[in-house]
């Protein structure tokens, strides 16, 4: 096939080789089969979410981010608090109770450190998806108006 006859990415206008389902450069999707597959599936997803956070286009991809997203922010980090308020009153219940034992103090502090790190980082992923969506939305506004 020559160069002028190649297919090329409806996104990115790179030369695509052949029987591919995602741009090797931009990764948008280009077959059903995206759609259809799981694992396909997740790509185009982690594809759609990195295109919204990255160049919003108007102000309805921002506001379904928020929708999308920020409600597994508020939830998750009133998990969190809750977390952090059970977890000190274990601790307290067990320095009362005179249980003060290395394994109960340990469970305590092991429980709550794997909550903290799950809840956190999908705190971590929530709030800086938010962020960027917003600030590069805003950003284009800038530039644009």
């Amino acid at each position: 096939m020559t160069e002028w006859a190649q297919p090329l990415c409806p996104r990115c206008l790179e030369p695509l080789p052949a029987g591919v389902d995602f741009c090797p450069k931009c990764q948008v999707s280009l077959t059903v089969k995206a759609t259809t597959d799981p694992y396909q599936g997740l790509l185009s997803e982690r594809f759609a979410y990195r295109e919204a956070a990255e160049n919003p286009q108007k102000a309805i991809v921002v506001i379904g981010m928020w929708l999308l997203w920020g409600p597994r922010l508020l939830i998750g980090t009133a998990l969190e608090m809750g977390f952090v308020v059970a977890s000190v009153g274990a601790l307290f219940e067990i320095l009362i109770e005179d249980e003060l034992t290395i394994a109960a103090v340990l469970e305590t502090v092991v429980v709550f450190a794997l909550a903290a790190v799950c809840l956190g980082f999908g705190l971590l992923v929530s709030g800086k998806l938010l962020y960027k969506t917003t600030r590069n939305y805003f950003r284009r506004e800038n530039r644009s108006g």
